[in-house]
């Protein structure tokens, strides 16, 4: 379901822009090598964000909660790198900056 289903008529629009003076494949090497989880306040608010899931995994089956809790920690390099969460999550990414 989309926000425009919910909310079909709105009164505030806002658009920013932002003027980066780089070229355009180093303002995308940067942003895929951004470190999204670098700071203790967002490694908390990325764990608090996980505590309703996985109160509920451990309710419908503590086993099956604690399998995939080893095995996410075990196999998977943790990392807030844009690049690799969206490769993990979507299995796209492209292979340069858009061409203007």
């Amino acid at each position: 379901m989309l926000l425009d289903d919910l909310m079909p008529h709105y009164d505030v629009v806002a658009r920013h822009r932002t003027v980066v003076h780089a070229a355009p494949d180093l303002v995308f090497a940067a942003i895929r090598e951004a470190d999204l989880t670098g700071g203790p306040l967002t490694r908390s608010l990325f764990a608090l964000r996980a505590v309703p899931a996985a109160l509920g995994a451990i309710v419908r089956s503590p086993r099956a909660a604690w399998d995939e809790y080893h095995d996410r920690t075990s196999t998977h390099q943790r990392t807030g790198r844009l690049q690799t969460s969206s490769e993990r999550a979507f299995g796209l990414w492209p292979s340069g900056p858009p061409k203007s």
